[in-house]
């Protein structure tokens, strides 16, 4: 018998899109698959949509995210996780695309138990018109995969890999529930500190849809990027990143601290400044952190002085 694939879905407010997905899902060559959707507290229709598929099809489950798992996409994913029966997972989002020949592909390349997890490559289309857009990224891996991946020289969508399950339970890998947005970025940046070996193909075997409401669009997303920065940072040499890597994440470090601030999240700011200078007193000097601290708390109490974030 083919081993069974299960697909875990976070869903959050789309039901007018979950239906495209599922029906991309129901319509794989590669017929033995769960399809595990995980709902975050949505408002809308969604578990009137999701009622066709379930009776129609039991390879549909549907669950509402447990207490226990924070909200957002990751932990409705490692809830997803723990409900799962297959021996290979692929992460997929309730408002993305799953070509006809996905599971299939990745299936006969995992057959091969020297690799962990599958990269394929995903393509953009817009929502309204479904014009195709741009790939994910040209180039989906390097020799130097880490520092690449991480100044995105190199990368692949969340939908696009299928992992090997029994890798995920050895190495005890799970997505960070800190984390709102960004989460498969961290996710795909610690599968490769743990030397995860993927197998790569070209083909475009996912689209990723363009629409405004993406989890991606959300006006504030610093203080999750600076949860992923930090921790980069922290950890430099374990990780061995290289000088233009750390560098890259010094000046990202700036632009996420003014944005902080720039959205009045004064007690953000503040913290992620101490953990900086904690980290290199030099780079973020005491004068630095409280300099731009100061302008910060100056335009959250008056509302004024924006232009000054780019001075300091």
């Amino acid at each position: 018998m083919k081993p069974l694939v299960s697909i875990i879905i976070p869903t959050y407010n789309r039901a007018h899109l979950i239906s495209e997905t599922l029906n991309s899902i129901r319509a794989q060559s590669y017929t033995n698959w769960e399809c595990i959707i995980i709902d975050d507290g949505s408002n809308d229709n969604t578990k009137e949509v999701l009622n066709s598929y379930l009776i129609k099809d039991t390879r549909f489950s549907y669950y509402k995210r447990l207490k226990t798992f924070k909200k957002g996409p990751s932990g409705c994913r490692n809830y997803g996780f723990s409900l799962s029966k297959g021996a290979y997972v692929n992460w997929f989002d309730s408002d993305d695309i799953m070509k006809p020949n996905k599971l299939e592909k990745d299936v006969e390349l995992l057959k091969d138990e020297s690799y962990d997890f599958t990269i394929s490559q995903t393509q953009y289309f817009e929502s309204d018109s479904n014009k195709v857009l741009n790939v994910w990224n040209r180039a989906l891996y390097s020799d130097d995969p880490l520092n690449d991946f991480i100044m995105q020289k190199i990368g692949w969508s969340v939908n696009a890999p299928l992992w090997r399950k029994k890798t995920l339970i050895e190495n005890n890998f799970h997505f960070d529930e800190r984390l709102f947005n960004g989460d498969d970025y961290y996710y795909h940046i610690q599968a490769l500190t743990l030397k995860l070996m993927p197998v790569i193909v070209q083909d475009i075997l996912s689209m990723a849809r363009v629409h405004p409401n993406r989890i991606e669009e959300f006006g504030y997303k610093a203080y999750s990027k600076s949860i992923i920065v930090y921790e980069l940072l922290k950890y430099q040499k374990k990780y061995k990143l290289s000088k233009e890597c750390i560098d890259s994440q010094k000046k990202m470090s700036w632009y996420l601290l003014k944005n902080m601030y720039k959205h009045k999240k004064i007690n953000h700011g503040l913290s992620f400044s101490i953990q900086l200078y904690k980290i290199d007193s030099k780079e973020f000097s005491l004068k630095k952190v409280v300099s731009v601290f100061f302008v910060g708390l100056f335009y959250y109490i008056t509302g004024k002085g924006y232009s000054y974030f780019n001075k300091v």
